[in-house]
């Protein structure tokens, strides 16, 4: 059976991790200039980060549930390596 939660952010899928974290904020960003809602903007956020997963990870997982649950424990787990960087730093 599938376990759709990753294991923590470590050395090796850090990259992945923090790249799909960027495509979140960015785009969460981008939707709220654009005068979005907030769930506008959450959900452009989720489906702009699992793009950017399914474009490192071929082998993700195909369904959306399960890729979700995998896109936002990355999500999380960059606020919680560095909140302030993620909300507030520049958008690297």
């Amino acid at each position: 059976m599938f376990d759709p939660l990753p294991p923590p952010i470590t050395k090796d899928n850090r990259d992945i991790a923090w790249e799909v974290a960027l495509a979140y904020r960015r785009t969460s960003r981008a939707a709220k200039a654009a005068g979005a809602s907030p769930p506008e903007c959450e959900e452009a956020a989720v489906d702009a980060a699992m793009r950017k997963y399914r474009e490192f990870d071929p082998d993700a997982p195909s369904n959306c549930h399960d890729a979700s649950g995998v896109v936002l424990a990355m999500v999380g787990d960059a606020i919680l390596a560095d909140t302030y960087w993620f909300w507030h730093g520049p958008d690297a």
